[in-house]
């Protein structure tokens, strides 16, 4: 990819996957690992897996979950990419509860090389406004981290945060 402007999803199978917890909530991490490597085939499956976002389950998990979900998840895609003949992308979900845990969400997906990151703005709790924390904030974590990635929000209006609406 040369530009973000230039950035088109690949086609093809995009996965959700879901997260994978023991009966105390903890990541079960190889189950969680074999779960993405299902979904890639060998190459042969997923074209996109989507990790901590669109299965439910991200408003019920912390974020040292969210995190390690997405790890996980752009660690399997990476291994699989090098074996595969095709490119294999892996998005991060980066909604939370609060602006803080999404940015440091963002920050995380940055670092760990996801592919593209999503957000659902109208989820965040204490946003009162999602144009200018997409502009300002999310832009401030590109700035300081000297890159960007594709961002995708997600309209979520019918499940928006208590008080909210589109």
């Amino acid at each position: 990819m040369n530009s973000l402007d230039d950035y088109i999803p690949r086609p093809g199978l995009s996965v959700p996957i879901v997260t994978i917890l023991d009966a105390r909530g903890r990541i079960l991490e190889d189950q969680q690992r074999a779960v993405v490597r299902y979904a890639l085939q060998d190459g042969a499956g997923a074209d996109i897996v989507f990790a901590a976002g669109t299965t439910g389950e991200w408003d019920r998990i912390d974020n040292p979950r969210r995190q390690a979900v997405a790890r996980i998840a752009i660690e399997e895609c990476r291994r699989a990419r090098a074996a595969a003949a095709k490119k294999i992308e892996a998005w991060a979900g980066i909604t939370a509860h609060t602006r803080s845990d999404t940015l440091d969400n963002l920050s995380h997906a940055l670092h760990a090389g996801a592919d593209a990151a999503v957000v659902a703005p109208l989820s965040i709790k204490d946003l009162e406004h999602p144009a200018e924390f997409v502009e300002r904030d999310i832009g401030a974590v590109f700035d300081r981290a000297g890159r960007m990635l594709p961002l995708f929000l997600y309209d979520n209006a019918g499940i928006a945060a208590p008080g909210k609406s589109p």
